[in-house]
Protein backbone atom coordinates (compact mmCIF):
# COMPACT_ATOMS: atom_id res chain seq x y z
CA UNK A 1 0.00 0.00 0.00
CA UNK A 2 0.66 3.24 -0.52
CA UNK A 3 2.19 5.40 2.28
CA UNK A 4 0.29 8.97 1.32
CA UNK A 5 -3.28 6.92 0.53
CA UNK A 6 -2.67 5.76 4.47
CA UNK A 7 -1.40 8.93 5.52
CA UNK A 8 -4.85 10.35 3.49
CA UNK A 9 -7.11 7.89 5.59
CA UNK A 10 -5.95 8.88 8.62
CA UNK A 11 -6.47 12.62 7.78
CA UNK A 12 -9.96 11.55 6.27
CA UNK A 13 -10.91 10.86 9.70
CA UNK A 14 -9.79 13.17 11.75
CA UNK A 15 -11.70 15.56 9.18
CA UNK A 16 -14.78 13.78 9.50
CA UNK A 17 -14.31 13.89 13.52
CA UNK A 18 -13.92 17.96 13.02
CA UNK A 19 -16.75 17.94 11.33
CA UNK A 20 -18.61 16.22 14.06
CA UNK A 21 -17.40 18.33 16.53
CA UNK A 22 -18.39 21.72 14.43
CA UNK A 23 -22.05 19.88 14.10
CA UNK A 24 -22.42 19.39 17.70
CA UNK A 25 -21.16 23.16 18.64
CA UNK A 26 -23.86 24.26 15.80
CA UNK A 27 -26.71 22.57 17.52
CA UNK A 28 -25.93 23.08 21.23
CA UNK A 29 -25.80 26.84 19.91
CA UNK A 30 -22.41 27.52 21.58
CA UNK A 31 -20.39 30.28 20.77
CA UNK A 32 -16.47 29.98 21.10
CA UNK A 33 -13.91 32.87 21.12
CA UNK A 34 -10.75 31.46 19.40
CA UNK A 35 -7.82 33.61 19.15
CA UNK A 36 -9.83 36.49 19.52
CA UNK A 37 -12.16 35.13 16.85
CA UNK A 38 -15.97 34.73 17.57
CA UNK A 39 -16.83 31.50 16.30
CA UNK A 40 -21.14 31.89 16.23
CA UNK A 41 -23.20 28.23 15.29
CA UNK A 42 -23.04 30.27 11.72
CA UNK A 43 -19.51 29.69 11.74
CA UNK A 44 -19.64 26.45 13.04
CA UNK A 45 -21.94 25.27 10.28
CA UNK A 46 -19.90 26.69 7.63
CA UNK A 47 -16.89 24.78 9.27
CA UNK A 48 -18.68 21.97 9.64
CA UNK A 49 -19.65 22.00 5.85
CA UNK A 50 -15.88 22.72 4.60
CA UNK A 51 -14.44 19.89 6.70
CA UNK A 52 -17.05 17.80 5.38
CA UNK A 53 -16.16 18.54 1.70
CA UNK A 54 -12.57 17.61 2.77
CA UNK A 55 -13.15 15.11 4.24
CA UNK A 56 -14.81 13.53 1.29
CA UNK A 57 -12.11 14.43 -0.66
CA UNK A 58 -9.20 13.05 1.28
CA UNK A 59 -11.39 9.50 1.59
CA UNK A 60 -12.34 10.00 -2.43
CA UNK A 61 -8.27 10.01 -2.71
CA UNK A 62 -7.26 7.45 -0.07
CA UNK A 63 -9.99 4.57 -1.46
CA UNK A 64 -9.59 4.64 -4.96
CA UNK A 65 -8.30 2.17 -6.72
CA UNK A 66 -5.00 2.64 -8.40
CA UNK A 67 -5.03 3.39 -12.43
CA UNK A 68 -2.07 0.75 -12.37
CA UNK A 69 -4.29 -1.83 -11.56
CA UNK A 70 -7.53 -0.74 -13.52
CA UNK A 71 -4.87 -0.93 -16.37
CA UNK A 72 -3.83 -4.31 -15.49
CA UNK A 73 -7.14 -5.53 -15.49
CA UNK A 74 -8.10 -4.20 -18.75
CA UNK A 75 -5.28 -5.66 -20.02
CA UNK A 76 -5.55 -9.28 -18.65
CA UNK A 77 -9.20 -9.03 -20.10
CA UNK A 78 -7.85 -7.97 -23.74
CA UNK A 79 -5.51 -10.55 -23.33
CA UNK A 80 -8.34 -13.32 -22.55
CA UNK A 81 -10.71 -11.94 -25.37
CA UNK A 82 -7.73 -12.40 -27.77
CA UNK A 83 -6.82 -15.91 -26.87
CA UNK A 84 -10.76 -16.78 -27.13
CA UNK A 85 -10.60 -15.30 -30.94
CA UNK A 86 -7.33 -17.31 -31.21
CA UNK A 87 -8.80 -20.16 -30.47
CA UNK A 88 -12.24 -19.66 -32.08
CA UNK A 89 -10.33 -19.49 -35.46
Amino acid sequence: MRRSKEIAKFACGAEAFHTFVHLYFWSSGATLKVFGFKQTPTVHLVAAGLNAAIAGLLGAYAWQRSELSLSKVSSDKSAVARAQTANAA
